[in-house]
């Protein structure tokens, strides 16, 4: 009970598609240029994994989501 499992390959590929303007992974016109039939065939065709790994961290970072809460709380007391 309580034990989530997540396909991290899914949700990295969800954080770009829904993060990164350009390129635009759900560009019709370039996936059909590239011979993909998924935005996820599009992001694994243009970035390397490593790639795909550094972007979805930097992501994150951004988002807010690399802060511990114990920091954040000190943040709101200052």
């Amino acid at each position: 009970k309580g034990v989530v499992e997540v396909d991290e390959n899914k949700l990295s590929n969800l954080i770009l598609l829904n993060s990164v303007i350009y390129p635009d992974f759900k560009d019709v016109e370039s996936l059909n240029k590239l011979g993909c039939v998924t935005s996820e065939q599009y992001i694994n065709k243009v970035l390397l994994a490593g790639e795909i790994h550094t972007l979805v961290q930097e992501i994150q970072t951004l988002s807010g989501f690399n802060k511990d809460i114990g920091e954040l709380k000190e943040e709101v007391k200052n």
